[in-house]
């Protein structure tokens, strides 16, 4: 519960505005169907990360994520243990 408590909605902005357009732009990835997600509430979002140690999908994920439902609104991510 501590960590989730230290969630920065500032730096997760300025974080999302120099990464975002870097995939986007050079690594032209897509994100579709964030529009399909509720408007309030949680919702589990599993995706295959094939970066290994690495999380590429969340890089993918959180621009696309943040410009539908704002910074108000916090992303989580959960992982193996061994990531």
């Amino acid at each position: 519960r501590a960590e989730m408590a230290k969630w920065d909605p500032g730096f997760t902005r300025q974080i999302t505005n120099l990464v975002g357009p870097v995939i986007k732009r050079y690594f032209r990835a897509e994100v579709r169907g964030v529009s399909s997600m509720p408007a309030s509430g949680g919702a589990l979002v599993v995706s295959n990360h094939s970066g290994g140690m690495m999380t590429p999908d969340v890089l993918v994920f959180a621009p696309e994520f943040y410009k539908q439902f704002g910074f108000d609104r916090p992303l989580y991510t959960l992982a193996h243990y061994g990531v």
